[in-house]
């Protein structure tokens, strides 16, 4: 790993669940591309990456690469966990490894996201894509 252009890389295929913009989605899993990870005995841990924890449901906004290699959108700001809350109810946490910013947090999507339930995540993502 001296080489300075080599970085760990991650290739996680994912079970989609459901979509949230309302178009099926086009395939039953999809594979996630993240930065960091192990080989071997070496580790690499990179700040502000989406962790995609095996087995954990999460909401993932994700932009395609190349034909069926996505990415996590901003890193850990497009990579939502699901709790249930204690009235029963699925909402959608930040990314455990999610960076502070530096721009103001009320206009940051992951502040408007963040505690919200799928259904009003759906409804946010209609009425941004009537616009």
């Amino acid at each position: 790993m001296t080489d300075a252009g080599r970085r760990i890389v991650t290739y996680r295929e994912v079970a989609i669940e459901q979509t949230l913009d309302g178009r099926p989605p086009a395939e039953r899993t999809l594979v996630i591309r993240t930065l960091g990870g192990s080989v071997g005995d070496i580790g690499q841990i990179v700040h502000g990456e989406a962790e995609l924890e095996p087995g954990r449901t999460s909401v993932l906004f994700l932009r395609e690469h190349v034909a069926g290699l996505f990415s996590v959108t901003a890193m850990a700001q497009g990579h939502y966990p699901l709790v249930t809350d204690p009235q029963g109810l699925t909402r959608m946490v930040a990314s455990p490894k999610l960076a502070e910013f530096a721009v103001e947090p009320s206009k940051a999507a992951f502040t408007r996201l963040r505690g919200s339930t799928l259904g009003e995540c759906e409804r946010m993502i209609s009425e941004e894509l009537a616009r």
